[in-house]
């Protein structure tokens, strides 16, 4: 884009015994617009949230999809006599947008179990193994027992895993460690 700036400038000068009006034009050519500034989005800080906070401020955010998601009890029979059906349940229960709120329900609560687990799984591992580093992270990955486990085990069933689950890791750590690497990716100047 090319503008184009003149500028008029007009000045005045006395002269001994004359009066004389000069005038100036200055013609520029800009290639560019520059801004001077720069907008910064502005960013919130907050407290580390539970996994149970995360999941209802995750509920509150996509509430529509909770609401297309939602194709249960479409009939219902009144006390009094009749019978109530919710054509939008229908409608939620056999359509592709409904399938799909539901596949990302899924989802999200699968997530808030997993992060059930790690809360209670790290600091397990941090207090009956004495790994560190990368060592301790693949671990804790590699051997993230169910969701359901934790919760309703007792402490020596928890302990029990642990044990079991080092003596697995102490026999076969370079296995583990090159499983759960990243591939490494290869530049098409390599090939």
């Amino acid at each position: 884009m090319r503008l184009f700036v003149c500028v008029f400038f007009i000045s005045t000068t006395f002269l001994l015994s004359s009066f004389e009006k000069k005038s100036y034009i200055s013609c520029t050519f800009l290639d560019t617009l520059k801004k001077d500034t720069l907008n910064i989005d502005t960013v919130g800080i907050s407290k580390a949230l539970s996994a149970e906070q995360r999941y209802e401020a995750r509920k509150k955010q996509y509430r529509t999809i909770y609401m297309w998601g939602d194709n249960k009890k479409p009939v219902q029979i009144n006390p009094l006599g009749g019978i109530a059906i919710n054509i939008n349940k229908i409608y939620s229960h056999f359509s592709k947008i409904g399938k799909n709120s539901r596949r990302l329900q899924r989802v999200f609560e699968n997530e808030y179990n997993i992060e059930r687990t790690e809360a209670l799984w790290k600091p397990l591992t941090l207090d009956l193994t004495n790994l560190k580093g990368d060592s301790l992270f693949y671990f804790q990955m590699y051997f993230l027992p169910q969701p359901g486990f934790l919760e309703n085990a007792s402490y020596y069933e928890k302990v029990e895993y642990v044990v079991k689950s080092m003596r697995i890791y102490r026999d076969s750590a370079a296995i583990i460690h090159e499983r759960m690497k990243l591939p490494r990716w290869n530049s098409l100047k390599e090939q």
